[in-house]
């Protein structure tokens, strides 16, 4: 099976144009201390449009909860997300340190 794998893997195109990994990345652990500390936030779209004519969906994440905060959006643009960052994170849950 290893062969098998190793064969596929010389045949693969993408893995072909990257070439090998350059060097060995090293992760570093976030690790939050309290609530809403610290906020990820990402786009997803373009979706099918709904009744509302809305085709993204922004979503927050608390990284010490994982709770996730989402709204169904018709634009990406700058008004749009910043009503949503201070109506659904900072009214309801304060302003975070790292955004």
């Amino acid at each position: 099976m290893y062969e098998d794998i190793r064969r596929y893997v010389q045949t693969c195109d993408t893995y072909q144009r990257r070439g090998n990994p350059k060097a060995n990345n090293i992760l570093y652990l976030i690790k939050p201390k309290v609530l809403f500390q610290r906020i990820g936030i990402d786009i997803v779209g373009l979706l099918t449009i709904t009744k509302k004519e809305n085709r993204y969906i922004v979503i927050a994440m608390d990284y010490f909860t994982k709770w996730p905060i989402v709204k169904a959006i018709k634009e990406t643009i700058v008004k749009t997300i910043s009503k949503f960052i201070y109506k659904k994170i900072i009214c309801e849950h304060g302003c975070s340190q790292v955004l």
